[in-house]
């Protein structure tokens, strides 16, 4: 059973399918791994151009729009281990920065307490409860962030059906470079879910608005134009989830009876050192 949060039934919406159901499982059915279609450049016609291109953001500092290409029918191109510096949703080549101030994207990805039993690994690595990135937005008072999200398919009964979401934050600053090295200069970027332990305020997303660093497209309106406030209009306070990184795995049944607590044929969704697990279908 699902446990959704009050602003899912406002982003679905936006949902483009441009597959039918058959013919996008016989897409996934050739490709294994996710990695093969990122590297190779295969299926250049038959999925690749055929993916919806969504409004991901609008820079608050001069308001040009970021678009990408992205696949919302199913969790299988939204796997990530190592987190990053997110410069687009997918790998299709037409996603390109946006204006001169971005920084990058984020994504949380976020199971809505359902169990993508229809994967058998699935790895984030920023986990599924957003949280900011203080040092992206306070080296200077020219920065800002636009959070968003989509709703994300699996295939049940033979028809695409709504039952994920990805929250995206999107950074900007008058000075990219400076945000990076701000951001510590490395190869991860943001911060991840879990970080809100330690510092509360990272994942208190109203404080941030209130700040006036934090935006948002307006789910109400059919032009998702960029508000600001006032933060009783903000529709992303208290998302719920594991809260921090997470994997999701399938295993062979334990040859050791005693390895069999923690062991489900469904899948189990552990921490990200998979020595712990988070959730796992009822029996």
């Amino acid at each position: 059973m699902g446990k959704y949060h009050s602003s899912f039934q406002q982003t679905l919406w936006q949902l483009q399918i441009t597959f039918a159901p058959d013919e996008y499982l016989e897409l996934l059915a050739r490709h294994s791994q996710p990695g093969d279609w990122l590297n190779s450049r295969v299926e250049i016609a038959s999925y690749w151009d055929k993916l919806p291109r969504y409004l991901i953001a609008r820079c608050p500092l001069c308001g040009v729009r970021f678009t990408n290409r992205a696949d919302t029918h199913s969790l299988f191109m939204w796997g990530d281990s190592t987190g990053g510096r997110g410069r687009a949703l997918s790998a299709h080549p037409e996603n390109t920065v946006p204006c001169a101030h971005f920084v990058g994207v984020q994504k949380f990805i976020n199971l809505n307490g359902n169990i993508p039993m229809e994967l058998d690994y699935f790895p984030q690595a920023w986990g599924d409860v957003p949280v900011i990135t203080p040092e992206l937005l306070l080296h200077t008072a020219q920065t800002g962030v636009v959070m968003h999200s989509l709703p994300i398919c699996r295939v049940e009964r033979g028809a695409f059906t709504p039952k994920y979401v990805v929250y995206l934050l999107t950074y900007y600053a008058e000075s990219p470079s400076a945000a990076h090295k701000a951001g510590g200069g490395g190869w991860t970027l943001f911060t991840a879910s879990q970080h809100a332990g330690h510092d509360p305020r990272v994942g208190d997303l109203p404080y941030w608005v209130e700040l006036g660093k934090l935006h948002w497209l307006d789910l109400d309106d059919p032009t998702l134009p960029l508000k600001s406030g006032p933060t009783s209009d903000f529709p992303y306070a208290g998302i719920q989830g594991v809260g921090g990184s997470y994997t999701y795995r399938k295993r062979p049944k334990p040859r050791w009876q005693w390895l069999d607590r923690s062991w489900h044929p469904d899948g189990v969704i552990y921490n990200s050192s998979e020595n712990e697990v988070l959730a796992r279908p009822s029996w």
